[in-house]
């Protein structure tokens, strides 16, 4: 595999925005008892979150893992995804989600060429895929006598691959000030704050599923989970209003939404409706947005390691908000 492409940054937007990590540990520290993760009927609190990200960035780091590794993670969207992200982000080492739903032979191909230092996998998965080129680790594994792996090093926060279809998966590599400028704008495009409830509904390969959770959890929000991993539309709506959720990130259609009552956002002193980014164009907003009268629509940060559209659209009014990485 040819090296991950050099993430492009824009030199204004370089060093504008505090790191991640930097933020992550200062919420964990400031949020300590406050719920970050809803899952099904448990919840985990951040000083529970913060105990687990040690605890995994500890098992990466006896397993050989250094900073400037890649670690490859193919993990379904839950618990153990949303622990894994700022562990590595925590550690230096560059977070590499793979599809979950991806065929064992194209895993190995894929790691084949990202060379990653590490493979987290769940523990059914890793017995399959023994002939990847890697160090195959199982979630919750510990061990202190790992040798170091012979893995690509490279300086950035993510890599994320392209779908695929012309053939071959494209890794792209997205740089850390590129990541630190992009949880900082949608920050301030969905005016997070503590007392917000994000859904994380995106598969962690995409990158939609880092402006989940990053956003949410530097401004000490709570992120809800499904139990289950696809729910249709009907079990979706019941869980946002049990949960009351506030944000949403939604692909441009999802059948059922919309039917119900629309997602409204905890009384306080001056309301405001939940925010909703989807994948839609303003135009074509899902009816469940056109209902709570707020929607944005925006790109990934890495189709060019930059967001390249972000508009927010406010009963039928549309403004832009300017893309991180752009000069």
């Amino acid at each position: 595999m040819d090296e991950p492409p050099g993430p492009a940054v824009a030199a204004s937007e370089r060093g504008t925005a505090p790191p991640v990590a930097d933020r992550l540990r200062a919420a964990f520290a400031r949020f300590a008892d406050a719920v970050a993760i809803h899952h099904g009927s448990s919840a985990l609190s951040y000083a529970d979150l913060a105990a687990r990200v040690r605890q995994a960035g500890a098992a990466l780091h006896d397993a050989g893992a250094r900073p400037g590794h890649v670690v490859a993670a193919l993990l379904p969207r839950g618990v153990d995804a949303v622990v894994y992200l700022p562990a590595c982000l925590d550690a230096g080492l560059s977070f590499a989600p793979l599809p979950v739903d991806t065929p064992d032979p194209r895993v190995v191909r894929m790691v084949e060429r990202l060379r990653p230092a590490l493979l987290i996998a769940e523990p059914d998965r890793c017995a399959r895929l023994g002939g990847a080129p890697t160090t195959v680790v199982p979630t919750g594994w510990t061990s202190s006598d790992a040798p170091p792996p012979a893995a690509r090093t490279i300086d950035a926060a993510y890599v994320v691959h392209t779908s695929g279809s012309t053939g071959v998966p494209k890794a792209v590599a997205v740089s850390r000030p590129s990541l630190d400028a992009a949880v900082d704008r949608s920050v301030e495009a969905f005016a997070l704050t503590s007392a917000d409830r994000t859904l994380q509904f995106t598969n962690p390969a995409f990158d939609v599923f880092l402006e989940e959770v990053l956003p949410t959890l530097v401004r000490g929000g709570a992120l809800v989970v499904p139990r289950v991993d696809v729910p249709d539309g009907a079990e979706l709506a019941a869980l946002l209003l049990l949960r009351r959720v506030s944000v949403l990130n939604l692909p441009t259609r999802l059948p059922g939404v919309g039917r119900r009552r629309p997602v409204r956002r905890p009384r306080r002193p001056r309301p405001r409706p939940p925010p909703t980014s989807t994948g839609s164009t303003a135009r074509n907003r899902p009816r469940c947005a056109r209902r709570v009268g707020t929607c944005s629509a925006s790109s990934g940060a890495t189709r060019s390691t930059t967001w390249r559209r972000c508009a927010r659209t406010t009963r039928g009014a549309t403004t832009g908000c300017s893309p991180t990485g752009s000069a």
